[in-house]
């Protein structure tokens, strides 16, 4: 072949190569998803949460947790159970919503701040135990609402 053409069309595609390489990188997109870092269980019982089984656990959901009746005067506990799959410590918090919280009295609340993704599974967990007023009656209806 001339070395005259081979040269020029060598520099040319070069060039041209230059180009493309600068326009596809400035014209990358990635896309993906992030998911919420840890899952949340619960179990109502009277014993201490760190005995309670974690396979026993009952997976949270969006629709309502329908809990056994209560008595004035009667104590629940409500175990929580959080497993992170986060890579790092993340921070949660929890509320109290709907209008039936008077009905009962918070004894103990110790849902954790954080979850810990390399700790065992008993630093992950935290309760919420409360009390029927004496005067109460009627039906209750209160979210615990857990998030970041």
């Amino acid at each position: 072949m001339n070395k005259k053409i081979i040269i020029p069309f060598l520099a040319i595609l070069l060039v041209g190569s230059v180009f493309a390489g600068v326009y596809y990188f400035n014209s990358l997109s990635i896309e993906f998803n992030i998911n919420e870092p840890f899952t949340s269980y619960y179990k109502e019982t009277s014993e201490s949460c760190m005995n309670v089984d974690p396979s026993t656990y009952i997976e949270l959901s969006s629709n309502s947790q329908i809990l056994q009746d209560m008595m004035p005067g009667e104590i629940k506990k409500i175990c929580l159970f959080f497993k992170s799959d986060a890579l790092e410590t993340i921070g949660i918090s929890h509320s109290l919503s709907g209008n039936s919280w008077g009905m009962v009295e918070i004894i103990e609340d110790t849902i954790p701040i954080e979850l810990d993704p390399t700790s065992s599974n008993t630093v992950n967990v935290g309760h919420l135990k409360f009390k029927a007023k004496s005067d109460s009656i009627g039906q209750f209806d209160g979210t615990v609402d857990i998030g970041r």
